[in-house]
């Protein structure tokens, strides 16, 4: 299992991208500004800038067709962002009931909900509003909400920006663990010298400037 990117372009400032991501931990890295959020958000099927063809398990998506995109979105996807995007108004257990309630999709692919909000220490915030979280919590939340629904791409961007020290390495070490003999293909960006030392990478994304550059680590 795996995902195969055909002439991906996200803006036209950037050099296609064939590439085969097999299941498993792939790291993106460069500069602040260099455009990894941008590639990670055209991946996830959530810009317009974008054009080329993904293939995964057997389904082919062309990039410049808007319906492909959110077919890919839909079907595949599973993403923490930098903004949490917690709607305010509802519950935490509310927000992290969104995902089926939007798409239909289960959850649990790779932990009951009960052992993440176990991990992340988030079971004394489920009454709570989105709105009375701090910064940390909410983006605790995300993490959780974004591993349960987990399906055939998960993508972390800056997934521990946000995380207490002591938190960081129970999660690392419960998301090495979990991503076991899963099929899975995680995109994990980072600029944390500890994250990027952790996970046993296949792969390397390397943003220089406007140069993309795409090498295998295993």
């Amino acid at each position: 299992m795996g995902m195969t990117l055909s002439g991906f372009v996200v803006k036209q400032w950037q050099e296609p991208l064939n590439w085969d991501f097999l299941s498993g931990f792939h790291l993106v890295t460069g500069i602040s500004g260099s455009g990894k959020s941008t590639f990670l958000l055209g991946l996830a099927g959530q810009s317009d800038q974008v054009s080329g063809v993904i293939c995964m398990e057997q389904d082919r998506y062309d990039y410049q067709d808007a319906a492909d995109r959110q077919r890919f979105f839909l079907n595949h996807v599973s993403m923490l962002c930098h903004n949490p995007h917690l709607i305010q108004e509802l519950s935490v257990r509310e927000n992290l009931a969104l995902p089926e309630k939007i798409t239909q999709r289960r959850g649990g692919y790779l932990s009951s909900l009960q052992e993440l909000c176990h991990v992340l220490q988030i079971e004394d915030l489920m009454d709570r509003l989105a709105s009375d979280l701090s910064q940390g919590e909410a983006h605790r939340i995300a993490m959780a909400r974004a591993l349960y629904f987990a399906r055939s791409l998960l993508i972390l961007d800056e997934p521990f920006v946000h995380i207490q020290p002591e938190l960081k390495k129970p999660i690392m070490q419960y998301l090495a663990q979990r991503m076991l003999n899963q099929s899975l293909v995680v995109l994990i960006s980072t600029h944390d010298p500890e994250v990027s030392r952790f996970f046993g990478y296949r792969s390397q994304i390397c943003f220089d400037s406007s140069r993309l550059k795409a090498e295998v680590i295993v």
